[in-house]
């Protein structure tokens, strides 16, 4: 499904800039675009919402 997606968003969204909440080790699953990576300083603050485990 990331296959698909990736090449949609590339096709779809020519000369933008892609954002992403996670680091290099996932750009495989990332669209061949320009790209800022986004994170925080402090835990919980980085995470998407679904990588996230709560007591």
């Amino acid at each position: 499904m990331r296959d698909i997606e990736k090449t949609m968003l590339e096709n779809e969204f020519k000369g933008y800039i892609f954002h992403a909440f996670s680091d290099l080790k996932l750009q495989v699953v990332l669209p061949d675009m320009p790209t800022v990576y986004f994170w925080g300083q402090k835990k919980w603050h980085s995470d998407p919402p679904w990588f996230v485990e709560r007591d």
